[in-house]
């Protein structure tokens, strides 16, 4: 990571970019392979990530009750789409953040509220990517009765910090300016330092074409992004996970669509964010109908 107060200057012959690292500390575990004295094809860090993924999203899927087909999509989603396939190919790390996400959201829907905090605890510090979802979580909190409440908040709030105090404050704490260069501005672009992620969406051509109004665009598209969600959660607050899915899905999409440095590549989060959303109302449905039989069958 650049230090405070510092410019970066990259090694000789590389790109500045090559100085800043967007990554939060978990990510780093998926390189400890390359420590070791196997072969480089098991230590890629790619591997890793797809056997991450794949082992979370079949924990995730296994915890469904609901119809087969959303699941299936699911699984495609995360696997064999192209959003997934050709990350997985070339990079991957969004994968395992977004199975962990997935995982989340499955935990919220079985109504355990503190497995779904550190599930995006772990999610939230590999990426910044998980934080949307991570912040608006303890909406859909519910306790093994069903019912909405402070308690299930709380867990669910006490399982993400539970993960992320020790994982992320040591880090911002030794260096919070650099910590905010790298998480943050260099993300969005504010650091002065072209990123590799600038694929040709509405936000990155607005500043390609006013590279003046940069700053300026990025604080108004913030604060009106600020602005939408504010209104949002008061008048149509989501209430279940498969809601809270939905709207991040948005959330994301919209985002993606108007971030200054960004890729075609995160349209993954959407596209599973909406698929998840169908997944999650297929479970309310089969949790419903059980309830429903369950009582009836107390009846006679």
């Amino acid at each position: 990571r650049i230090t405070a107060h510092s410019h970066p200057k990259p090694p000789p012959g590389e790109p500045a970019y090559d100085v800043y690292n967007p990554y939060l500390p978990l990510m780093s575990l998926f390189g400890g392979p390359r420590s070791t004295h196997a072969p480089l094809r098991l230590t890629d860090a790619r591997v890793a990530f797809s056997v991450i993924t794949m082992l979370v999203v079949i924990a995730a899927l296994a915890l469904c009750r609901g119809p087969t087909g959303p699941r299936v999509l699911a699984l495609q989603s995360m696997t064999v789409l192209p959003t997934a396939a050709l990350p997985l190919a070339t990079g991957g790390d969004d994968l395992p953040v977004a199975a962990l996400m997935l995982l989340g959201l499955v935990l919220l829907q079985r109504r355990r509220p503190l497995a779904a905090g550190v599930a995006l605890g772990v999610a939230s510090s590999m990426k910044i990517t998980a934080w949307p979802l991570t912040a608006l979580a303890f909406l859909a909190a519910r306790d093994r009765d069903g019912a909405s409440g402070r308690r299930p908040r709380l867990l669910v709030v006490a399982g993400i910090a539970g993960v992320m105090t020790p994982a992320v404050v040591p880090t911002a704490a030794a260096n919070l300016p650099a910590f905010i260069d790298n998480v943050v501005r260099f993300p969005l672009g504010l650091s002065g330092v072209s990123s590799p992620a600038g694929s040709p969406l509405i936000g990155h051509v607005v500043v390609s074409l006013f590279p003046g109004f940069h700053r300026a665009f990025t604080i108004v598209i913030a604060l009106v992004g600020l602005a939408a969600m504010a209104y949002v959660l008061l008048r149509h607050r989501p209430r279940t996970p498969a809601a809270l899915s939905r709207l991040v899905g948005w959330v994301m999409l919209v985002a993606i669509l108007l971030a200054p440095a960004t890729r075609v590549g995160y349209l993954l989060y959407p596209v599973d964010f909406f698929v998840w959303a169908w997944l999650l109302k297929g479970e309310e449905l089969a949790d419903a109908l059980g309830s429903e039989a369950a009582s009836h069958a107390l009846t006679l």
